[in-house]
């Protein structure tokens, strides 16, 4: 059920999706506003107003340091974190030339929210990765910036917009050694599937940092996203036939979307 405008738990839903973009949002207001968003039609179109704008503006705040904030997670900042947001992050400079918004400001009583007009870019659909590491003997994640020690922890969390039912996440090394992240997978268990993945925009934090002792010094970080249950085994079975990227979804057939991070992995 949409609530009344003029309603304070609706108002305050708004206030909250404004910070969440400027940056300022807290894991309470976070959760209390994505609560109201699941049963709220309009807030949801606020929300996904403002997440078009930070698509095409060069001064939002990169999806990364917001995510990360309203996770109660804080990213450590660094020369190479730019870099890293153009590198993982909706690929949006690719496309906007051919697909450029116009945005305008539109009132609605107290509320401001940016509206987006004219064609938008299909990476407003496509799904996002956040990577976080966990140092040993430590209790606080830093934003993973393509270096990682072996015995590091990894926890995750993603964005979901185009509603694809599945997700997996694994790590694979330069020897095709794979590390199972989501679903995990112990020596001796049954081979699992790719695991249900939450719709929309998110973000969808997934439960626990996996350590594993990464044996090679080179990690490639996957997460699959598909519209069916696909086995841990049948994509481990292309990955060791060479499939990456591109041709690994082909080869694997009704994945929709794959996103691959390369990390350095030290002693």
């Amino acid at each position: 059920m949409t609530l009344a405008v003029s309603s304070s738990e609706h108002r305050a839903a708004r206030t909250a999706i404004g910070a969440h973009f400027a940056g300022r949002a807290s894991p309470a207001t976070e959760t209390t506003m994505r609560e109201h968003l699941a049963g709220c039609s309009a807030c949801r179109d606020f929300y996904r107003r403002y997440h078009l704008l930070a698509l095409v503006d060069p001064a939002a705040v990169p999806a990364e340091e917001r995510i990360g904030r309203a996770l109660g997670f804080r990213p450590r900042r660094g020369p190479s974190f730019s870099g890293w947001l153009r590198a993982l992050a909706f690929p949006v400079a690719a496309t906007a030339v051919a697909a450029v918004a116009v945005l305008v400001v539109v009132r609605t009583g107290a509320d401001v929210a940016p509206v987006a007009r004219g064609p938008i870019a299909a990476t407003a659909r496509a799904p996002h990765l956040l990577v976080y590491r966990f140092a040993p003997g430590t209790r606080t994640p830093e934003l993973l910036q393509g270096a990682m020690r072996s015995d590091d922890g990894l926890a995750f969390a993603y964005t979901n917009p185009a509603g694809h039912r599945y997700v997996a996440i694994f790590g694979v090394d330069e020897h095709r050694r794979v590390y199972w992240f989501h679903p995990e997978w112990r020596e001796g268990e049954p081979a699992p599937a790719a695991v249900p993945a939450a719709a929309g925009p998110g973000p969808h934090e997934l439960p626990g940092a996996i350590r594993h002792a990464i044996v090679g010094r080179r990690l490639t970080v996957h997460a699959l996203f598909a519209d069916r249950a696909v086995g841990v085994e049948e994509m481990e079975a292309a990955v060791h036939a060479g499939a990456v990227g591109g041709s690994l979804a082909s080869r694997l057939g009704g994945v929709v979307a794959v996103i691959q991070r390369d990390v350095d992995v030290s002693r």
